[in-house]
């Protein structure tokens, strides 16, 4: 009886492990990746220079595909920022000098940054066919809401960055 709850209890903690794996769970050949044209369709200026660097910085963070600039690479990826919309998230009450007047001001704000991309390989044929990610921020309104909306940008532009390398790293 002792015996078959040592190996039950041995059978649940394999099964419980099962499903990690060492390394790369991306494509084995797929070893570097060139980041191509970054697209800006936005009014917002920086964006793609902002989403080029933390492509970069997000694939050297996973190392499971180095990023080269020049000559051949064994994918390509390129995107464009299609758009950004600020949302007011939250208000406070505010005095008035018209006590039958309520006046509400925004005190957090969130900025949505949404990108549209592919990655091709070397010959030209679709690792990851037009795909869309989306980065959020939110942030509070503390002095400047234009020095703060550009910060919160990066934080969006950060976290969709984020999303396309775990996709090209991990697609399936």
């Amino acid at each position: 009886m002792r015996s078959n709850a040592v190996i039950l209890i041995a059978l649940t903690l394999l099964s419980g492990c099962a499903h990690y794996q060492v390394g790369s769970t991306g494509d084995p050949a797929l070893n570097t990746i060139r980041i191509g044209r970054i697209h800006n369709a936005t009014d917002e200026p920086r964006l793609n220079a902002w989403l080029r660097g933390e492509f970069a910085a997000g694939f050297m963070r996973d190392g499971s595909m180095n990023v080269v600039n020049d000559g051949t690479a064994d994918c390509i990826l390129n995107a464009t920022i299609t758009n950004y919309e600020l949302h007011q998230i939250g208000q406070t009450e505010t005095a008035s000098n018209d006590r039958d007047q309520r006046l509400a001001r925004t005190i957090i704000w969130a900025v949505d940054v949404r990108i549209e991309y592919t990655i091709e390989r070397a010959d030209g044929s679709a690792y990851i066919a037009a795909t869309t990610a989306s980065g959020r921020a939110e942030f509070s309104e503390i002095i400047d809401l234009d020095v703060v909306r550009k910060d919160g940008l990066r934080q969006a532009v950060y976290d969709a960055a984020g999303q396309v390398v775990a996709n090209a790293t991990a697609p399936w």
